[in-house]
């Protein structure tokens, strides 16, 4: 990470993870963060979504931040304006891509999400399974912002279109390595989050990738940038952003990639640190 002089150094754009980081465990974001975020943007900064949901899955948050712009999306596939919804940038699973990942997939015992077109699709035959495989935590996104299909594999196939991302949930670790193995070959990026799942996009997809393709186009530098986040695909993130913070129940390793740690997702991690890095109250 580089070493950043805090006295001169001000901060013109800050990418915020969702999930366990800005979002606290009841899937809503604190009072102390809306306000933080807010008096950000309203000084100018820009103040962006960065995460791995589909636009179809984060769009409700974006009504408590009026004036912001920006989000990268499926955790680096597509960066949105998100007044227009153009896609400013996209790097997109195509179908030969698409269709081997889920012949691998065919051959193990799986619950599959996957991003396209900004909709998140699952497998509707288990939903009734989605907590044995680890989606205890995401059953309202599920049920609410997401769209089940019968057969998701063989229904991909009639349709032939780039995907953002796609995901592996299991009922334990152990298959994740298998996954990696099997699909090493494929130009991709694979993150393994605190769940069993492995989450897949394009190696040119990642969060820090996507960062840097966003901030080209505003003309911010990558030393202006602050990120923070808490999990495996953040990585890419901190690795590009000029200062990285982590929230305190973040992972030992994803905190030894940051510069500082705030507190959880439940005590307004990400509205400290707007505080004390941007807004330097």
């Amino acid at each position: 990470m580089p070493i950043v002089n805090m006295n001169k150094c001000q901060y013109r754009l800050a990418a915020i993870d969702l999930d366990w980081t800005t979002l606290n465990s009841q899937k809503n974001i604190g009072g102390h963060t809306v306000r933080a975020v807010n008096e950000a943007l309203d000084r100018g900064v820009e103040v962006i979504f960065c995460t791995g949901r589909s636009r179809a899955q984060f769009e409700r948050y974006l009504t408590q931040f009026p004036k912001l712009r920006y989000a990268i999306a499926s955790s680096g596939a597509v960066v949105y304006d998100v007044k227009t919804w153009e896609k400013l940038v996209s790097n997109e699973m195509p179908p030969e891509i698409v269709d081997r990942i889920f012949s691998v997939g065919e051959m193990l015992d799986c619950f599959p999400f996957m991003g396209m077109e900004g909709n998140s699709i699952y497998e509707g035959s288990m939903a009734s399974l989605a907590v044995e495989y680890g989606l205890k935590n995401y059953l309202y996104e599920m049920h609410n912002f997401a769209a089940p299909v019968e057969g998701l594999f063989r229904w991909y196939r009639t349709q032939n279109r780039p995907v953002e991302s796609i995901s592996f949930y299991f009922r334990d670790h152990q298959p994740c390595a298998a996954v990696r193995e099997a699909l090493r070959d494929l130009p991709l990026y694979m993150s393994f989050p605190k769940e069993p799942c492995v989450e897949m996009s394009m190696e040119t997809a990642d969060k820090g990738i996507a960062l840097r393709a966003l901030c080209g186009k505003l003309g911010i530098s990558m030393a202006e940038t602050l990120v923070v986040g808490d999990s495996d695909n953040d990585v890419p993130m901190f690795r590009a952003a000029g200062f990285a913070v982590a929230v305190e129940n973040a992972s030992d390793a994803v905190k030894a990639e940051a510069d500082a740690v705030v507190p959880d997702c439940d005590h307004d991690g990400v509205g400290v640190a707007i505080e004390k890095y941007i807004l330097h109250s």
